[in-house]
């Protein structure tokens, strides 16, 4: 195909699911942490980062698949920390950092806590429980663990156990680190590997609260490994938090969510999951609803949605889903099996995704974007196909103020082709106000679409807690898009208004003639 160019240049506790929704759906516009200023890495090529999901786990106990992500994107992958919240009377002290005995957090789980207590891990007097004798199993209907601070305490699973909730209420994880995990199905046992990490057969509350190295394998090949760090089988909230370095599944089997795993609902607030991979969804599965708000998915790999694979009703806000890959959908892969309402991104970025067939974002269900960036991101496959490297959508969509730009086809002999939105055949794309560089042919962008550069700055720390591109001064999307929506702020929150001069800028970054953050790193 040819490409046609334009003309121009307690919460911790988790309720019911659908009341998680709201509230993370009215969380404020503003965060008040800023991230330091960085630039997404360069990334392996595609081939490589698939690979990651398909390692098998004689490396599990060694370094080597430690050694395998980008240690400079670790270093930013958890929100700065927020005050705890105070231990509420009556909980009950662990005092040791023993694996049991007398005042033991498995004394505790097994001999002293019912259902609604919180257990209260602030002050053990060491940093790390380390599990030697099994899982941490706690069937109380909802329980809470508290402690001292993600980097004061963690919960060690020697690569060997994990943390399990088997009621069927909330698990609720807070100021405290679950690492090191491991769940592991043998070739005789006719169950999937559930939760690498911590597992929830009801649903699991995360705040303040960091899971990291952590896998899930089932040995049989008749099932699954899900949630290589976090399964939640009634949803999973995650607020302030960060799930880094899952994996779920070892080839041949097929594994689902990398980081996250929940057949029902996630949520994610003010948080980050990266470097986790799966054969789909390699960052989260999200079977039935998902919800993303001032939250950084990045550097996550999967045969099926690198960064997020999800279902159900989605809303995406103020997010940056950046540098994951895939065979197919290597940002965003979302079906909406199960919608009753569009798709909606809003104020969000998806930037340097790589897959053999749509890396940036691929949509089953009406979808809405409005003032949000879809750029860099590359599709490479064999056949030299272009598919839509940026946005690509099998139903009718809307498209408000949106940058769908600098997107491509790396082609084996003519290098990147410029490939940015595509659609199936009798789809409508309805909108105005958005910036592309090239359409595949057969398709149509909304009418008033301008084509040209937009000269976008590399992904960095401009302000706010996510990663964004900001607008080169002469940037054609200057002044020239809308705020449809009515947003009061741009991708990065308080202090960043929507519009500055006559206009909403496109995109999902407000370009301020007044800002001298240009200046930051000592340029004159």
């Amino acid at each position: 195909m040819e490409i046609r160019f334009g003309r121009r240049a307690r919460m911790s506790r988790l309720t019911p699911l659908a009341s998680s929704l709201a509230i993370a759906l009215a969380v404020g516009c503003g965060t008040s942490s800023a991230i330091e200023a960085r630039t997404l890495a360069d990334r392996p090529v595609v081939s490589a980062m698939i690979d990651l999901h398909r390692q098998g786990n004689s490396s599990l106990k060694s370094n080597t698949w430690r050694k395998s992500v980008d240690r400079a994107t670790l270093n930013i992958q958890h929100p700065l920390a927020v005050p705890r919240q105070p231990v509420p009377t009556g909980a009950i002290p662990v005092t040791n950092c023993n694996d049991d005995g007398a005042g033991s957090l498995r004394d505790i789980v097994d001999n002293v806590a019912v259902s609604g207590d919180t257990i209260d891990l602030t002050n053990t007097g060491c940093s790390v429980i380390t599990l030697t004798t099994g899982d941490i199993v706690m069937d109380q209907e909802d329980i809470d663990l508290v402690g001292p601070g993600f980097s004061s305490l963690s919960i060690d699973g020697n690569y060997l156990y994990s943390v399990r909730h088997i009621g069927t209420g909330t698990l609720g994880i807070n100021d405290l680190a679950i690492v090191n995990g491991m769940k592991y199905i043998d070739s005789t046992t006719n169950f999937d590997a559930k939760g690498g990490c911590v597992y929830s057969y009801g649903s699991m509350s995360l705040v303040n609260a960091e899971v990291k190295y952590c896998n899930a394998v089932d040995a049989n090949a008749s099932y699954e490994a899900k949630g290589g760090a976090v399964y939640g089988r009634l949803g999973v909230t995650v607020s302030n938090s960060s799930v880094v370095l899952g994996k779920a599944g070892v080839e041949p089997d097929e594994g689902f969510g990398g980081g996250i795993y929940s057949p029902s609902q996630v949520i994610l607030v003010d948080s980050f999951v990266s470097n986790s991979s799966a054969a789909l969804g390699g960052g989260v599965f999200a079977g039935d609803g998902f919800v993303s708000k001032y939250t950084s998915i990045r550097s996550n790999s999967g045969g099926y949605g690198g960064g997020v694979y999800a279902g159900g009703n989605t809303a995406i806000q103020n997010s940056t889903i950046a540098g994951n890959s895939a065979v197919t959908g290597g940002g965003l892969w979302l079906s909406g099996a199960g919608a009753v309402t569009p798709i909606t991104m809003t104020n969000s970025t998806v930037s340097g995704n790589e897959a053999q067939k749509f890396a940036g974002v691929i949509t089953k269900y009406s979808t809405r974007i409005a003032n949000s960036t879809i750029a860099f991101n590359v599709e490479a496959n064999g056949a030299d196909t272009k598919y839509g490297a940026g946005f690509y959508t099998l139903a009718d969509s809307e498209l408000q103020s949106n940058i769908i730009a600098q997107n491509s086809l790396n082609h084996s002999t003519s290098g990147y082709i410029s490939d940015d939105i595509a659609h199936a055949d009798g789809v409508v794309l309805s909108g105005a106000n958005n910036l592309a560089r090239s359409v595949l042919i057969g398709s149509l962008a909304p009418a008033d679409t301008i084509y040209a550069d937009p000269l976008l700055n590399p992904l960095a720390g401009n302000g706010g807690s996510t990663s964004t591109h900001s607008l080169s001064v002469g940037s054609p999307a200057i002044d020239a898009g809308n705020n449809e929506g009515g947003f009061s702020v741009d991708q990065r929150g308080a202090g960043f208004p929507r519009v500055i001069g006559a206009n909403a800028d496109i995109g999902a970054v407000e370009f301020d003639p007044t800002d001298d953050t240009i200046f930051a790193n000592g340029f004159d």
